[in-house]
């Protein structure tokens, strides 16, 4: 996924470098949506197939630099607070908070459709005690890339759909007092990263904040 956070990067240089020459505008997009989705890992399933499947509702917000009513760039952060996690095996249900933070690039066409594409440089999973051991709660950590698009029927309201797939490539175990209380970091193997699959449908409220500037 580096190659895309390089490419992301170079699009925000050539359009800051434009800015000056551009009708600028600021707009905070807040949303609400329904996060839901799968991801594997070997040590889970020996063949990587879908061992885990989750959904839960997902608030975030994007802070858009938005170039001559087309372009747009900007940092977008959203947070699962109560997703529920059901490992194929475990049976049982499972909670866990799953926090993303990254940028994001795309293109509006006449206030109606616009697409984009994201890469989040944090990409986390905390799990409590017991999810996989009762001895240690876990945190899986990584990133994601994303691509989304929204259709606006009418002002101050956007439907979008977006497609995230992630990659957790370390973890964290930290012991509950009575198994020694210590915190334990580890870098995962290729054959027991975690890879995941989320679809979010959100709907959200871009506010043209340029009016405070």
């Amino acid at each position: 996924m580096c190659f895309l956070s390089k490419y992301l990067l170079i699009a925000f240089l050539l359009l800051g470098s434009w800015s000056s020459q551009a009708d600028v505008k600021f707009v905070a997009d807040p949303y609400l949506g329904w996060s839901f989705g799968s991801f594997n890992s070997k040590l889970f399933s020996s063949t990587g197939g879908k061992c885990t499947t989750f959904n839960g509702l997902n608030p975030g917000a994007r802070l858009l630099v938005k170039y001559n009513d087309m372009f747009f760039l900007g940092p977008e952060f959203s947070y699962m607070p109560w997703g529920n996690y059901k490992i194929n095996g475990v049976g049982t249900t499972q909670s866990g908070a799953n926090m993303k933070f990254g940028l994001l690039v795309g293109a509006e066409l006449q206030n109606l459709v616009r697409f984009w594409l994201g890469y989040n440089f944090v990409d986390r999973i905390q799990f409590a005690e017991g999810v996989f051991r009762p001895e240690f709660s876990v945190l899986l950590k990584g990133s994601s890339m994303k691509l989304g698009v929204g259709y606006s029927p009418m002002p101050l309201l956007s439907v979008n759909l977006e497609y995230i797939r992630s990659s957790y490539c370390s973890t964290t175990q930290t012991y509950i007092a009575s198994a020694g209380g210590n915190t334990v970091n580890k870098t995962l193997s290729d054959d027991s990263v975690f890879t995941g699959a989320t679809y979010l449908l959100s709907v959200s409220a871009p506010i043209d904040l340029s009016w405070m500037l």
